[in-house]
């Protein structure tokens, strides 16, 4: 899977234009991250169709960037996360972004970008092969 940075102006309506782009062309969203900084924004996707959905939005005149995601489902308890990510911390890997997509029947599941995708998926297996979707 991939996650789609969209950076844009910080201002009003410009979460609201995404989000019709990718609508208007019949691309559903999985899950969605938003945040300003002064006066830039970035919105993280993920979507149903990554390669549509950068190529509207380029269309569109945002600046994108896709990277590869791990989608991981853990229990919905205290210190699963903490768990993970510490196993992933020991073994070098920076992780640019950490966002949940669903949760359901006990489990959480998260969206993981990190700068080694398949380190990940070891590390992550080595936990429980049920982790790793």
């Amino acid at each position: 899977m991939k996650e789609i940075t969209v950076i844009t102006k910080n201002e009003t309506g410009a979460l609201a234009n995404i989000c019709e782009i990718l609508g208007k062309t019949g691309i559903n969203l999985h899950g969605i991250a938003a945040q300003g900084f002064e006066d830039k924004g970035l919105v993280k996707i993920v979507t149903s169709d990554p390669v549509s959905s950068e190529n509207f939005l380029n269309k569109g005149g945002y600046q994108t960037r896709a990277k590869d995601l791990v989608i991981v489902k853990v229990m919905d308890r205290p210190g699963e996360l903490g768990k993970i990510t510490k196993r992933v911390s020991r073994a070098g890997i920076n992780l640019d972004a950490v966002y949940l997509l669903n949760r359901t029947g006990g489990y959480v599941e998260l969206a993981i970008v990190p700068d080694k995708t398949e380190d990940i998926k070891n590390i992550i297996e080595a936990v429980g092969k049920e982790y790793v979707i």
